[in-house]
């Protein structure tokens, strides 16, 4: 418990120090030279301005198309957005994982979707992300069915098609490793003395190797909630979607950027122990224990 409290202060101690980043640095001219200088005192003032922002009830602007809109009218319906986005890609991935990685594991389909995501795997994320938008445009252009909203004007955002192209990113990473873990469990001997005493292969899987298997992905979706926050910055600025990383790519203002963060660090803290919650009901529905 000491410990969790301790990681907790010292990430929102990091937030503090790389929203403050943007303005600790700047330009002075001598000489003719343009000359980086250092301003370490202002992490010190943002932070004093932030919590003097939050005791009188706001939190900056944020412009869109040169407009100004308050944070604060806006921060509750982009946290969603961004929770939604989030929530669904992960449990999405993990559902995929365990369906694929463990109870159909030698289905002809599984070995399909094994090698689509080796080699895909070896693409990295951003550019995955470029080719689905231009996949999706030659779609509309072919069929004129619009998966996509690329325009900031638009009221209204659809978020199936870039949920689906978040989930690819944890799905992967989660497959794989449901994959590899599921081959180490099932060459176990207690494996084996199950098999030889005529027990089912959806037995073994539900009550035997799937309990097995859940350590290793607990253990592993603190990982995979990092890589799916690090590619819904991406998708959210790329697919214009008004989530919270509209606060951190548009202009900079300490307070607004430094909030965001800790949100998203609140979503993740969230959706860490929401997963969680679904291994104890796993447990207990499907493993009976």
């Amino acid at each position: 418990m000491l410990k969790s409290v301790f990681q907790i202060i010292l990430i929102v101690i990091i937030i503090f120090i790389i929203a403050a980043v943007p303005s600790m640095f700047g330009l002075k001219e001598l000489n003719g030279k343009h000359l980086i200088q250092l301003h370490p005192e202002a992490l010190i003032y943002n932070i004093q301005s932030f919590f003097h922002s939050i005791k009188e009830g706001t939190l900056g602007t944020y412009y869109i198309n040169g407009v100004p809109h308050p944070v604060l009218e806006d921060i509750q319906s982009y946290t969603r957005n961004s929770s939604l986005l989030l929530f669904l890609s992960m449990f999405v991935s993990l559902i995929f994982s365990i369906t694929f990685g463990v109870f159909l594991h030698h289905w002809k389909i599984t070995y399909v979707f094994r090698w689509m995501i080796n080699a895909l795997s070896i693409i990295p994320d951003f550019i995955i992300i470029i080719l689905s938008i231009t996949l999706a445009i030659k779609f509309y252009q072919m069929t004129n069915i619009r998966l996509i909203t690329l325009s900031p004007l638009a009221d209204t955002v659809n978020l199936t098609f870039p949920l689906i192209i978040l989930c690819l990113m944890p799905s992967f990473y989660l497959f794989k490793m449901t994959n590899s873990k599921y081959e180490d469990i099932i060459s176990a001997e207690y494996i084996r003395t199950a098999v030889g005493k005529g027990l089912s292969r959806p037995y073994i899987n539900s009550r035997h190797v799937l309990k097995n298997l859940i350590p290793y992905l607990t253990g592993d979706i603190k990982k995979a909630i990092s890589l799916t926050i690090g590619n819904l910055f991406i998708i959210e600025y790329l697919f214009n979607i008004r989530g919270l990383t509209i606060f951190i790519f548009s202009d900079y203002e300490f307070q607004k950027v430094v909030f965001s963060l800790l949100i998203l660090f609140a979503i993740a803290a969230i959706c860490y122990l929401s997963i969680k919650i679904f291994f104890i009901l796993i447990e207990k529905v499907i493993i009976h224990e």
